[in-house]
């Protein structure tokens, strides 16, 4: 008895410390003013066009774009995908559905594509479109 008790004490420790670790890492994305907004730091710029079907992302420092999305039809998987190209590693995936451009940088910067300054780790870029790439 003594023994479950114990086994159990450690487990909700173990638990609330993962959780504790998740929302200290877990950083609020902002899209506010053409900004990518990360905590209270600007990291990126944006543009969206053509009434939200393409969304491209900027560089602060030199204004280089290192994200285009844009909707496309892509007739040999009969129907409409989102397509997610980055330019300066010449990569890109396709996803048939999107939450939101907030909520796919959101993504971007947990699975830590995007470092807090706006840097794209091509590492973790490769795991990410293997990851969620639907075509």
């Amino acid at each position: 008895m003594k023994n479950s008790k114990l086994d159990l004490k450690k487990s909700l420790s173990l638990v609330i410390i993962l959780m504790l670790g998740t929302l200290i890492n877990a950083q609020q994305i902002k899209l506010k003013n053409d900004n990518v907004i990360l905590g209270e730091k600007n990291v990126l710029t944006y543009k969206r066009s053509d009434m939200g079907s393409k969304f491209q992302v900027y560089t602060l420092k030199d204004n280089e774009e290192v994200l285009f999305i844009n909707l496309q039809n892509t007739p040999e998987r009969q129907g409409n995908y989102w397509k997610f190209y980055f330019p300066v590693q010449d990569k890109f995936f396709f996803k048939k559905i999107i939450n939101s451009f907030k909520d796919e940088l959101k993504l971007l910067f947990q699975d830590k594509v995007f470092d807090e300054e706006g840097t794209i780790n091509e590492a973790k870029l490769d795991t990410y479109i293997k990851k969620y790439n639907e075509l």
